[in-house]
């Protein structure tokens, strides 16, 4: 696991909770910071590609300074690095804290996928294998001045630079359908909560 993103589904359809008004979690620091020109599941339709899950920034000077978090390519057109590709669909993500340049400083997952379970048995994620707990909120041990629901976690050295939001207690969902994670394999993740009943 390298990245993830944490949705509130809550009152959600099937495709409304990939939104970046839901984001109650996420690795990159500047997700729900920034603007977007994109952050759309079904993303840009164009008459040769499609990009899906589409996290993006903004189209600045064409191909070469376009910019965003995640895409899932359906088709070898578009940019150069999206016709360079053999695999269909293909999954670009940030490797760093922050928006990347797709053509310049994107990286490659191998898988990507959306699950789902119930927040009684839903743990907290460990993040880069520390045992932190999320929950910790507004008294983790990591640096104070820390008392608000939303705080982010940037002092802390057990999440080894990684950049959270706090994620409530159990006992404020209601026992909802909530996700584990929307995941992209070995190389990223994102995660997602939901309280629809499919």
């Amino acid at each position: 696991m390298v990245k993830r993103v944490v949705f509130n589904g809550k009152g959600s359809t099937f495709t409304s909770w990939f939104s970046a008004s839901r984001v109650i979690l996420s690795s990159w620091a500047d997700l729900t910071i920034r603007s977007h020109n994109y952050f759309s599941l079904f993303g840009a339709d164009h008459i040769t590609h499609f990009r899906r899950f589409f996290m993006n920034l903004d189209y600045r000077s064409s191909c070469t300074g376009y910019r965003g978090w995640f895409k899932a390519t359906e088709t070898q057109a578009g940019c150069p690095k999206e016709v360079k590709t053999l695999a269909i669909p293909r999954f670009a993500y940030a490797p760093g804290d922050t928006f990347a340049v797709w053509e310049s400083n994107a990286a490659l997952a191998d898988a990507f996928g959306v699950f789902l379970s119930s927040i009684s048995s839903w743990q907290p994620p460990s993040i880069k294998g520390t045992s932190h707990q999320i929950e910790d909120g507004p008294n983790c041990p990591c640096g104070a001045n820390r008392q608000d629901a939303q705080h982010v976690l940037q002092d802390c050295p057990l999440l080894d630079d990684t950049r959270l939001k706090y994620w409530p207690e159990p006992r404020e969902m209601n026992q909802k359908l909530y996700g584990s994670a929307l995941q992209l394999g070995i190389t990223a993740e994102f995660i997602y909560a939901s309280d629809l009943t499919i």
